[in-house]
């Protein structure tokens, strides 16, 4: 079972930064997504996730507390899922995402494609 073992950190830095990742990305994404459901140690999101070559996927993806770990579990669903499930979803937002080294980060988008928010995290293995 997939167990979730990430730190995420806020990043403070100028929005024109952003060209230094797109050089060093060894992978971009665009991305957008949304939630089914946030509560009670329950999350159930919604993502359609296009790369630099304009491939696209659409995930469905629950993560659930159990204890001290969270269980993150991720199915493909079709084009067509992904847009009625879009029609219930709250919590829309887009963002860019820079794969890098075992980083990932990620520039949140406004509608007008401004940055206002850059998390950076890194995912562990197990019971590190």
């Amino acid at each position: 079972m997939p167990v979730e073992n990430e730190r995420k950190y806020v990043l403070r830095m100028l929005p024109h930064l952003e060209n230094e990742f797109l050089k060093a990305a060894r992978q971009v994404y665009h991305i957008e997504q949304a939630y089914l459901f946030r509560g009670k140690g329950l999350t159930v999101r919604i993502r359609k996730q296009r790369d630099k070559r304009g491939k696209v996927k659409y995930i469905h993806t629950t993560k659930q507390r159990v204890g001290a770990k969270i269980i993150e579990v991720e199915k493909k669903i079709s084009a067509e899922d992904y847009t009625e499930l879009m029609k219930v979803a709250d919590g829309k937002l887009t963002k860019v995402r820079y794969v890098l080294k075992g980083w990932e980060v990620d520039f949140f988008k406004t509608k007008t494609t401004e940055t206002y928010f850059v998390m950076a995290e890194i995912e562990l293995p197990d019971g590190v």
